[in-house]
């Protein structure tokens, strides 16, 4: 770290000491902020883990329906089936703050036919 060159003064080691404190209290404000972004950070992976496993879940689902469709009307007919089928979804994106740092939710709205997300 360089050396400053400073005049021994009263003054001086008086400014030089409120600098310190200054720069204590920053660095433990922004060493609060990093804990406080680290537990949203661990609170979204949680999150995007339960989301992994329910889509696991529901394409397993999808996949075995699917394949006893395929099974039952043949794939000519399934497909025609699949073009039947007009589907508009709707995501509302939220903007929110953690400790000055911009956060985006995104959430798809439920369809209240199917009951997915």
């Amino acid at each position: 770290m360089p050396r400053l060159s400073v005049a021994p003064t009263r003054s001086n080691l008086l400014k030089t000491k409120e600098s310190l404190q200054l720069a204590k209290e920053g660095h433990e404000l922004l060493d609060q902020k990093r804990e406080v972004l680290l537990m949203e950070l661990m609170q979204l992976i949680h999150q995007l883990q339960e989301l992994e496993n329910q889509v696991k879940q529901k394409s397993a689902e999808a996949f075995a329906t699917l394949e006893s469709a395929l099974l039952s009307m043949g794939e000519e007919s399934l497909q025609w089936a699949a073009l039947s089928v007009l589907k508009e979804k709707n995501i509302n994106l939220l903007h929110r703050s953690v400790m000055g740092v911009p956060v985006i939710n995104i959430q798809l709205q439920k369809d209240a036919l199917s009951g997915l997300q």
